[in-house]
């Protein structure tokens, strides 16, 4: 494997006793640090999934959605990707240049500027020469449905982690499991039809997985997710049921605690 070489140039601040001082004083330097990003093959990181999305954000704000195919890379057991993904814009990164000046705060140290450097080399490839960040976790999708101006809406989303509001970890599809939530999506199309409600259904997501491994990156991270779920619907039915079997809150409250705490013992 190769190596694409990145010297930072900067400017930072430590603590010096001046001469005939006894108390340290704050003082620049102008310094530098090298830091390396993996320089890659096709063949060292290879396209893992293929995606086609049929509305993708327009190339100028307020123009139409597009269609526009994107590929994920796989690289050190990660998805990466060589622009970023955003509902209204697809931001490209900019090409890393062999020498950055102004990195950085002055009032920093030098080893907190070193540690920055670090730290932005590790989020970094280049693939054949264009460069490639990490993504937030593997795409998965979710059966979305909205109302406005009178008219429902049933869509298929794509979203690289569980922070959605309204939605459980659950109602989150694998995008190996595109079948399963296509069929969702008609389903509640359907509903709505019946329903004499005006519906439109928007299903733009198409994929390749070229490498399986690539869709199931996070497993404890998955479950840990699962886990947190489990003990919300657990703690909610608990509640119920405390409050049921002691009308009075301050009982009830006094009950729930003891449980909660027997349950650390």
């Amino acid at each position: 494997m190769q190596t694409y070489q990145v010297t930072f140039k900067f400017s930072y601040t430590e603590n010096i006793i001046p001469p005939r001082c006894r108390k340290p004083r704050p003082q620049q330097f102008d310094g530098q640090y090298t830091v390396e990003i993996p320089a890659l093959s096709d063949k060292e990181a290879p396209v893992a999934i293929i995606e086609t999305d049929r509305a993708a954000a327009p190339q100028v704000p307020g123009g139409e959605r597009r269609t526009r195919v994107r590929q994920y890379r796989w690289y050190n057991n990660q998805l990466w990707c060589d622009h970023q993904i955003d509902r209204f814009k697809d931001i490209e990164f900019e090409p890393i240049q062999p020498v950055i000046t102004g990195y950085g705060c002055s009032y920093q140290s030098l080893a907190q500027h070193q540690e920055q450097a670090r730290l932005w080399a590790k989020s970094k490839i280049l693939v054949d020469g264009i460069v490639h960040q990490p993504l937030r976790g593997e795409p998965r999708l979710l059966v979305n449905r909205d109302y406005f101006n009178n008219k429902f809406y049933v869509s298929l989303e794509r979203h690289f982690d569980y922070d959605v509001p309204r939605f459980r970890f659950s109602d989150f599809y694998r995008i190996d499991q595109i079948n399963e939530a296509i069929a969702k999506c008609h389903h509640w199309f359907e509903r709505f039809q019946n329903d004499g409600d005006e519906v439109e259904l928007v299903i733009p997501y198409e994929y390749e997985i070229l490498i399986p491994q690539a869709i199931q990156l996070n497993p404890q991270f998955d479950q840990s997710v699962a886990d947190e779920e489990k003990f919300q619907t657990n703690l909610q039915k608990l509640i119920s049921q405390t409050k049921s079997l002691f009308p009075d809150s301050a009982l009830a409250c006094r009950a729930l605690k003891e449980t909660l705490a027997s349950l650390h013992e």
